[in-house]
């Protein structure tokens, strides 16, 4: 398959589903170029400012920065090619809600959705999971539920993905 930009595969661990209170923890972006090398990985920890945590995530968090100081690395990530995600709209509005906190907001990113792709491909699968995409089609995935381990495991879905929807 023959592309002429990037993907940029996003994953974010949050404290939980609710947008308007839940934060984001863990951040993963993984560039590819058109020609499916990897070209970068990004990765940290955010601490997330006025969100109880459990002691083992607190204990983890407490030296990581705060989102604003990571913010404009993301944004810039993310402006570099086309946005991959599995369930994108979700890791895509938690992105925007911690911008929105910080007075801005998300700007407009071209993205793709592996879950939403599976879905129009009509896999045989048990569920459209990560997980279980990734093993019903043999892709590797090493670091489960880690934003990076996810990122490139969301990336390597996609080539799958884009595979099969060639043929």
């Amino acid at each position: 398959m023959s592309r002429s930009t990037p993907w940029v595969a996003i994953d974010v661990e949050t404290t939980g589903l609710a947008v308007e209170r839940d934060r984001i923890y863990e951040i993963g972006i993984v560039s590819i170029d058109p020609a499916g090398r990897v070209i970068e990985k990004y990765e940290t920890l955010i601490r997330p400012v006025g969100h109880e945590l459990s002691e083992r995530l607190a204990s983890n968090l407490s030296e990581a920065p705060v989102f604003s100081e990571v913010a404009g690395d993301i944004v810039e990530r993310l402006r570099r090619g086309t946005v991959v995600g599995h369930v994108a709209t979700f890791d895509l509005t938690m992105l925007d809600a911690e911008l929105h906190r910080l007075g801005s907001g998300l700007p407009e990113v071209p993205y793709l959705c592996t879950n939403d792709l599976a879905l129009g491909l009509h896999l045989d699968s048990p569920n459209r999971r990560l997980g279980m995409l990734c093993h019903v089609l043999g892709v590797e995935m090493p670091a489960w539920h880690t934003a990076i381990g996810d990122a490139e495991a969301t990336s390597r879905l996609l080539e799958q993905l884009l595979q099969i929807a060639e043929n």
